[in-house]
C-alpha cells in the first residue's frame, strides 16, 4: 500500500474537493480518449475528465515501457490547447478561434493517447519563467528564460490553487506511470535581458552600447574569408578560422560592475545617456546566415580569453581552440549550468535534459556537465556532422528538406557503420525549428518520405502534430521562403493542434513503431545496415537493408522522387514498381513476410503474398 504523498496525491486532492460551480464543458477531440482513433469531438468537463485520469492513475500498477524507443516532442500550451467553439475540423493555427491553452495536468489527458502511439520518451520543450523584455508574438518565446529554476506559471490549472511546480511534478510522476520517460528541453546557451542572473554576474554575458543594439548584427567577412571557414571546418583546422572584423569586435564594452547595473522595461543596463546593454544573439548556423538578430535573449560567454572575447561563429560552435582551452573557462557560467542539470535530475525529477543549441559546448563543457549529473540522459540539439558524442549522449541534427539527397547522405551513414554513432541520433524530418514536412510537398511523396525515415536506424523523434499532418510551423523558420513570422507562429502565441484531420497517419505511425519495438534487434549496434540505389533510369530511389544475422531483415524501398521507377523486389525474382513518393517496407521474421505501403497508410502492417526468396 501507498504511504508516500507524492504531487499527484496533491492534484488528486485539489481536483475532488475543487468547486465544481466554477466547471466548464469544452469541446475536446475525441481521439485524445481511447480507443484514440475516433474522429470529431466529444463534450467534456476537462476537470472531471482529469479527476478520473489521476483517480485511474493512482488505482493501477505503473505500468512497463513500451519497447523499443521513441520520441514524442511537444510544446505544453500547444500541444494540449483546444479551441473554444465547436470545430468540424479543427484549425491548425487559425487566430480568429477562440483558444484555451494547453496545461501541464491536460497533457496528462493525452499520456495514455501517446502510450498507444508507441511512445517510450516524452520531450517537452521549455517551460520555464519567461521574459517580460522585449516579448515576441502575444505571449512570448519559451526560449527567452529569466531562470531554469522557476517553471512556467502561465500553463497551470488555476482555478485548483496548486503550483507550477505541484502540476508539473504532476505530469512528469504520471508520465512515469506510463512507462513514458521525460527529457525536459532546457535553454542552457542563453539567458533573457531581464533574468536576474545579470544583474549579479554581469560578466556572464557581452555587453553593447544602446545606440548600437538596433544594427547589431553578427560579423560578415569577405567571400575569400567565408571560403576559407568552410574549407578549416571541413579539415577541421580549426587553428585557422578568421577572427571577427575589428568593427565588430569594438562593438563589445567592457564588463560593468555589478553596483551600477540596473533593471528598465527592455532589460538590464549600466551607464548614464549611452548605457551598455547584453548584446542581442543570432543565428549561430549556418556560418554565413544573415538573419535577424535574436533580441529577446543574450548569449552566454562561456570563456574569457581576451583575444576571443566577442560572440561570432568561432566563439559559439566551431571553436577556435585556443579560445576554449580549460584556463579560459568562465567558473561561473559553468556552476550555473551544471547546478541547473543537478536542479533537473533532483528537483523536476526529470529522466534527461536536452540542451538546446548543444553543438554550442564544445569537449571540456560536455565533460564537467556529464560529472554534474551522472544519472542524467543527455540530449544535445547538435548540427556537427559527425556529432560530438561523450559516452551516452544523444544528438538531434539538422531537420533538412527530403529527398533524394537526405536519403544518399543516410546511405553513407550507415556503410560508415557505428563510428557516426548512427543508433544515437534521432531521426527527424521536421521539428519546431523547420517547416512542416505536409506543408513543402506532395501528401504521396511526404508520406512515403516519412514512413521510410521512421523505419531507418536511430531513434525516431516525433514533432508533435506530424502524425495527422499538422502543416503550420512552430516556430518562425529561418529563410524558408513561406513568409512565416513571429506573429503568425505557435511558438510565440496561443494555437490549437489540427486534431481531428481525416486522413492521418496514427494508425500507420502505431504499426511502425510497434514493427520496429518487434525488430529491436535490427536497430542496435550489433546489426548491419547497408543502403544502395534502387531501379533504373535517371530517377534515384533507396533501398536500405537492415539484417542481424538471426533471421530478422527489413527492407525498406522508397522513391522520393516525382516519377516512378521500377526495380528488383527484395522478396522476389520479379520487378517491383514504385510510384512518386511511393515507399514500401517488408518485414522478415524467419520464413514470414509482412508489408507496409504508404499508398494504403490506413492499412497494418499484413502477410505479404508473394513467395520468398
Amino acid at each position: 500500500m501507498r504511504t508516500e504523498k507524492t504531487f499527484l496525491d496533491q492534484v488528486h486532492k485539489a481536483l475532488t474537493g475543487r468547486d465544481r460551480g466554477l466547471d466548464t464543458v469544452e469541446w475536446v477531440p475525441a481521439c485524445w480518449f481511447a480507443p484514440h482513433d475516433g474522429a470529431g469531438v466529444r463534450e467534456v468537463n476537462v476537470l472531471d475528465a482529469l479527476e478520473r485520469a489521476v483517480t485511474s492513475i493512482l488505482r493501477a500498477k505503473p505500468q512497463a515501457p513500451n519497447a523499443g524507443q521513441a520520441v514524442y516532442n511537444i510544446f505544453i500550451r500547444h500541444f494540449s490547447a483546444l479551441e473554444g467553439v465547436h470545430p468540424t475540423k479543427n484549425r491548425d493555427g487559425d487566430s480568429s478561434t477562440p483558444i484555451t491553452r494547453g496545461t501541464y495536468l491536460r497533457t496528462i489527458l493525452l499520456l495514455p493517447y501517446l502510450k498507444d502511439l508507441g511512445v517510450t520518451h516524452l520531450h517537452i520543450l521549455p517551460v520555464f519563467e519567461m521574459s517580460e523584455a522585449r516579448v515576441k508574438g502575444t505571449v512570448g518565446s519559451p526560449y527567452a528564460i529569466t531562470t531554469p529554476r522557476r517553471l512556467d506559471s502561465t500553463v497551470v490549472e488555476v482555478g485548483l490553487g496548486l503550483s507550477a511546480e505541484v502540476q508539473y511534478g504532476a505530469l512528469v510522476e504520471a508520465s512515469h506511470r506510463f512507462g513514458v520517460k521525460v527529457i525536459q528541453e532546457i535553454p542552457l546557451r542563453a539567458l533573457a535581458p531581464d533574468s536576474g542572473y545579470l544583474s549579479d554576474h554581469p560578466d556572464w554575458v557581452y555587453w553593447i552600447r544602446r545606440s548600437k543594439f538596433d544594427e547589431f548584427r553578427k560579423p560578415s567577412f569577405t567571400a575569400d574569408q567565408y571560403a576559407r571557414i568552410a574549407t578549416a571546418i571541413e579539415t577541421g583546422r580549426l587553428h585557422d578560422l578568421p577572427i571577427a572584423e575589428a568593427i565588430f569586435r569594438n562593438l563589445i564594452q567592457p564588463t560593468p560592475d555589478p553596483s551600477e547595473v540596473r533593471l528598465s522595461a527592455t532589460g538590464y543596463s549600466s551607464g548614464g545617456e549611452d548605457p551598455v546593454v547584453p548584446a542581442p544573439a543570432f543565428s549561430d548556423w549556418p556560418f554565413d546566415d544573415h538573419n535577424q538578430p535574436w533580441t529577446d535573449i543574450t548569449y552566454l560567454r562561456l570563456f574569457t580569453n581576451p583575444e576571443f572575447d566577442y560572440p561570432a561563429y568561432n566563439t559559439l560552435r566551431y571553436f577556435t581552440p585556443q579560445a576554449v582551452e580549460d584556463q579560459w573557462l568562465n567558473e561561473g557560467v559553468l556552476e550555473y549550468i551544471t547546478t541547473t542539470l543537478h536542479h533537473a535530475q533532483n528537483v523536476l525529477g526529470v529522466d534527461g535534459v536536452f540542451i538546446d543549441m548543444g553543438h554550442g559546448f564544445p569537449q571540456n563543457y560536455r565533460r564537467r556537465m556529464r560529472e554534474a549529473a551522472p544519472d542524467l540522459e543527455l540530449w544535445y540539439e547538435d548540427f556537427n556532422e559527425p556529432p560530438l558524442l561523450i559516452t551516452d549522449d544523444i544528438h538531434l541534427g539538422i531537420p533538412e528538406k527530403p529527398g533524394s539527397e537526405w536519403f544518399a547522405k543516410r546511405a553513407v551513414e550507415l556503410d560508415a557503420g557505428t563510428s557516426c554513432g548512427v543508433h544515437r541520433c534521432l531521426r527527424a524530418l521536421e521539428n519546431h525549428n523547420s517547416v512542416r514536412a505536409f506543408a513543402t510537398m506532395p501528401d504521396n511523396q511526404a508520406r512515403g518520405i516519412w514512413l521510410a525515415a521512421l523505419m531507418l536506424p536511430g531513434i525516431p523523434w516525433i514533432h508533435s502534430g506530424q502524425e495527422f499532418k499538422a502543416s503550420i510551423a512552430i516556430n518562425a523558420v529561418i529563410g524558408d521562403g513561406s513568409g512565416t513570422t513571429v506573429t503568425a507562429t505557435p511558438l510565440f502565441n496561443d494555437h490549437a493542434l489540427p486534431w481531428n484531420d481525416p486522413a492521418n497517419l496514427r494508425t500507420a505511425t502505431r504499426h511502425a513503431l510497434r514493427t520496429r519495438a518487434r525488430m529491436a534487434p535490427l536497430y542496435n549496434e550489433s546489426a548491419t545496415w547497408r543502403g544502395r540505389v534502387f531501379g533504373e533510369g535517371s530517377a534515384l530511389a533507396w533501398h536500405f537493408i537492415g539484417e542481424n544475422g538471426y533471421n530478422h531483415r527489413i527492407d525498406v524501398l522508397v522513391n522520393p522522387s516525382e516519377v516512378a521507377v521500377c526495380g528488383r523486389h527484395p522478396t522476389e525474382l520479379d520487378p517491383v514498381h514504385l510510384a512518386a513518393g511511393q515507399c514500401v517496407v517488408f518485414v522478415r521474421l524467419g520464413s514470414h513476410v509482412w508489408q507496409l505501403d504508404s499508398e494504403r497508410i490506413g492499412e497494418e502492417f499484413k502477410e505479404y503474398a508473394g513467395s520468398c526468396r
